[in-house]
């Protein structure tokens, strides 16, 4: 009976936690170029089978240890392209990020939306970070700027004149990880890559919100009912103990 209860909410806890990450998808669903999480789940073993098969019971042994939450995947699938017209706006076709500079260090971002700060450098329109060039300076236009334009092949155009080239890298999937603020890290040597940019879009959110809603109505659901059983279980072992186990008068 413990047994059960501890498989109830165990289901409990993993749904909730696949909830959450359903939910943190759905509220980015219109955030440029954001790449949905992917909830991962794995069997635990009972304790038999973590001592390399010592047996105590063999009915029990062969029973499952319960599941538990894995890490986090990401789906680093393209999202669909927006046109909008802005001449600083610029979408990878294919593998890549864009570098920009934090106060944490280099990060890599596939919003490509641009804007010029008072200080007259090409920065991210979101947060006005840094954008770095192939050469991994900020990209400073200067104060004669009055014509700024990208190229698809990632040039930075001042006055119909090059003034930079943006840097544009890839890392192997497995050695990126999130950091917030729309922005990826990587222990990893960052690879140049020579890339298209699509000039005038952005690149959208990869979160389909009709499949996301369907996941989260399923894990509700599964909730839902391991909270029914872990209920029903308790009650059980309830009056297991006060009827069944009161002595004889």
């Amino acid at each position: 009976m413990i047994y059960g209860l501890y498989h109830s909410a165990a289901g409990m806890l993993v749904n909730q936690y696949r909830q959450d990450v359903i939910a943190n998808n759905l509220a980015n669903v219109d955030t440029a170029s954001y790449k949905r999480d992917v909830p991962s789940f794995s069997e635990r073993l009972i304790e038999a089978q973590r001592r390399l098969g010592a047996t105590r019971n063999p009915v029990l042994d062969g029973q499952t240890g319960g599941v538990w939450s894995a890490p986090t995947a990401t789906d680093w699938q393209a999202g669909a392209t927006e046109v909008t017209g802005n001449s600083l706006d610029a979408a990878i076709a294919g593998r890549g990020f864009f570098a920009v500079q934090t106060h944490d260090g280099v990060r890599y971002t596939r919003d490509g939306r641009f804007s010029i700060d008072a200080r007259g450098q090409l920065v991210t329109a979101q947060d006005g970070l840094s954008v770095l060039s192939a050469q991994d300076a900020p990209i400073q236009l200067g104060d004669d700027a009055r014509d700024v334009r990208l190229r698809t092949d990632g040039s930075v155009m001042v006055n119909d004149q090059p003034l930079a080239q943006l840097q544009v890298v890839d890392f192997d999937e497995d050695a990126l990880r999130k950091v917030g603020r729309n922005l990826v890290a990587s222990d990893a040597r960052p690879q140049p890559i020579a890339t298209q940019l699509r000039i005038g879009s952005i690149e959208k959110s990869n979160v389909d919100p009709m499949m996301e809603m369907v996941s989260m109505i399923e894990a509700s659901r599964a909730y839902q009912l391991n909270a029914q059983m872990l209920t029903l279980q308790d009650g059980t072992l309830g009056r297991l103990v006060n009827e069944v186990a009161r002595p004889v008068s």
